[in-house]
């Protein structure tokens, strides 16, 4: 039962400008061969095979000086973790446990047979380091649809489980949390080791059990509540909040029990497996945490548990938090979980734009972030909002700018909002990329931002501020002519963002030697696998000056998976009504239940008006998880008629808040509509 834990209120943002698939591939560069005293890492593992002690130990250290490069020769190095002599085992032990556990997951695990081995060797730090290697790889592939780990590796890691070192017995007990349900012939040692004497172990344990067989879990979490160690009581709290519906009763009465416990970290977890659950029976409980722990961390993560439940008639409680907790932390997560309640907000908006006027930059920072969820009701507080930029040195510009882009973008620009995120281009980091998004977002009436985005492409050193110039400028399109020749430039000097600059140019000018630069750079990017992916949806922007490279958008329809849909959709945007087949490709995906394709065709605009009744279909279904997604792209498309009327009505009484704020922003998009 893995625990979901709660979004930290300012991480969400730091997500927003992910790389999109195949831009990470895009962004790696040819880095010449990686050698030690002239030798690559090959001829040092030649070394390392030696029946010769002092070869092992010159190949085991020129692999330890070659870093990263050394990744292909890991079994080998797993392998003399049992050799005889103590050098080349602890320096094989530093090379593989050097590389932090992102690399680690894809790196180690083809060294599994050789660590399981060494797990059972006689000697303790052999078995340690091993066991510390297994639990380095991460979840095992097989959880994630790839190759089985070695059968061995579940009865070893069992066994592991007695060993006399506990801290072993840690990284066994986790690393069979780590392979979820395949380790369930380790369930009777699990049973036995959630009562170790060390609380690290039951800690682990307790979750390994949660995470292989979740209907069996909530009665150990629930007894580990009493555990002595803080720690283990926290990690039970932790697995409560993963409770099946047939366990949820019992889980809920755990958790009040843990609200009550003397160790903040236990309580500030309890409320977050209250999020974790969202269950209304649950408002009771956290409105008593909001209003009565001492704790500043509990009664903020209260604060958004109640928020992710989103139910009307707890907006009062997170108001109240709003304006009269003494912890600017309680006040600012009270502001950001109003942004859950969707149209509902309009009733607490006076109380949000009170709380941006002068006082701390965290309550100011929440405040933006509720409004940039709802920025339908949002107008009320721009003045508010910009009046808080004017603040030096507030700290709260990354939401405030959120907040203006997404009420440029879902409700449409004012000269207040555009001469705001005009100023933002001279921010920098993320602001700065949310005020160039903004600026894009307001389009024609932005278009004084083209000079100064010019200006600042050169100077820009950070991948994703150059590509949010890059998506700016495709949005401008001829409007942003002037930016023609630092583009130029860009396209032979910015090989991380080349495809964007190459869509951006391609959208400014239709200059014949420009669009031809443009294209050859996109085309070849659709032969690449590394870039395909990215190189679709700018096509898609590009447009009609695309149609050359149609023919080969075709050949891609007959890809599998994202390729394919994707390739439909740049069609509809390059050819219009000409591309009835890429059409009916997107109508087809719909029906074999592909979300994504959703989204693809309210990208196509007008042009997949004929998906129109599709669409409705799906947002009319309560129990398709797809019907946001359906409600997006009917307003994206333009759709109108009383069919359509109907399933905006029937989202904005919905019990889901987002799915409340869309249907919100399908009626007003209707013609002679004024509902608020």
């Amino acid at each position: 039962m893995r625990h979901v834990q709660r979004v930290a209120l300012l991480a969400v943002l730091g997500c927003a400008f992910a790389v999109s698939p195949g831009s990470a591939q895009e962004a790696a560069q040819e880095a010449p061969e990686a050698t030690y005293q002239g030798r690559n890492a090959a001829a040092w593992a030649v070394e390392l095979r030696s029946e010769d002690v002092a070869a092992r130990r010159r190949g085991v250290y020129g692999l330890w000086q070659i870093g990263s490069a050394a990744k292909p020769h890991v079994r080998e190095l797993a392998g003399a973790l049992r050799d005889d002599d103590e050098y080349v085992r602890t320096t094989a032990d530093r090379v593989l446990a050097r590389w932090d556990w992102q690399v680690a997951i894809n790196t180690l695990t083809s060294a599994l047979p050789e660590l399981v081995a060494a797990l059972a060797d006689e000697r303790a730090p052999v078995r340690a380091g091993a066991a510390n290697l297994i639990w380095r790889c991460g979840p095992i592939p097989n959880v994630r649809g790839g190759e089985p780990p070695p059968k061995e590796l579940v009865p070893a890691l069992a066994k592991a489980l007695s060993d006399a070192d506990a801290k072993l017995r840690a990284n066994a007990a986790a690393s069979l949390a780590n392979l979820g349900a395949t380790a369930r012939d380790a369930l009777p040692a699990l049973r036995e080791s959630v009562r170790d004497e060390d609380a690290k172990v039951r800690l682990w344990s307790a979750r390994a059990i949660g995470w292989i067989v979740p209907t069996e879990a909530v009665p150990i979490l629930i007894e580990l509540l009493d555990d002595p160690d803080p720690a283990a009581r926290t990690a039970a709290v932790e697995g409560l909040g993963g409770a099946t519906p047939e366990q949820r009763d019992a889980a809920i009465e755990g958790l009040e029990k843990a609200l009550a416990d003397d160790a903040v970290p236990v309580r500030i977890a309890a409320a977050n497996s209250l999020w974790v659950l969202q269950d209304p029976a649950t408002l009771g409980l956290l409105a008593k945490a909001l209003t009565d722990d001492e704790a500043t961390g509990v009664r903020s993560a209260a604060a958004s548990a109640i928020g992710a439940l989103g139910r009307a008639d707890s907006l009062g409680s997170l108001t109240t938090a709003l304006a009269e907790d003494p912890s600017p932390v309680v006040r600012a997560a009270a502001a950001a979980a109003m942004g859950g309640f969707g149209p509902e907000l309009e009733s607490a908006l006076p109380a949000l734009v009170r709380a941006l006027e002068p006082d701390e930059a965290t309550v100011r920072g929440g405040v933006g972030l509720a409004l940039g969820r709802t920025p339908e009701l949002a107008g009320p507080a721009v003045p508010a909002l910009i009046a808080a930029l004017d603040r030096e040195g507030t700290g709260d510009e990354l939401p405030i700018y959120s907040a203006l882009m997404q009420i440029a973008t879902n409700v449409g620009p004012d000269d207040r909002i555009v001469a705001a995120l005009l100023r933002g281009l001279d921010a920098s980091g993320q602001p700065r990329q949310y005020a160039i998004h903004g600026v894009a977002a307001c389009g024609a009436s932005a278009k004084e931002a083209v000079p100064r985005l010019a200006e600042l492409l050169p100077t820009m050193t950070d991948m994703f501020d150059r590509r949010a110039v890059y998506s700016a400028f495709q949005r401008f399109g001829p409007d942003a002519v002037a930016a023609r020749g630092a583009l130029r430039t860009a396209l032979d000097t910015d090989a991380e963002s080349r495809t964007m600059a190459a869509g951006a140019l391609a959208c400014v000018t239709d200059a014949d030697e420009d669009v031809r630069r443009a294209l050859t750079v996109l085309r070849a990017a659709l032969d690449d696998q590394r870039y395909v992916y990215f190189a679709i949806p700018v096509l898609a922007r590009v447009g009609p000056r695309a149609k050359p490279l149609a023919p080969r958008l075709r050949e891609l329809l007959e890809a599998d998976g994202a390729a394919s849909t994707g390739a439909a959709a740049a069609l509809l945007r390059i050819e219009g009504d000409g591309a009835q087949d890429a059409l009916a490709h997107l109508l087809a995906a719909i029906g074999d239940g592909d979300r994504a394709t959703i989204g693809y065709l309210g990208q196509a605009g007008r042009v997949a008006a004929p998906a129109v009744p599709l669409l409705i279909a799906v947002a009319d279904d309560a129990a398709d998880t797809r019907r946001s997604s359906a409600l997006a792209a009917l307003v994206r498309i333009g759709a109108e008629g009383a069919a359509v009327r109907r399933v905006y009505t029937k989202a904005r009484a919905d019990a889901d808040a987002y799915i409340r704020t869309l249907g919100l922003r399908g009626l007003r998009s209707l013609p002679a509509t004024h509902e608020r």
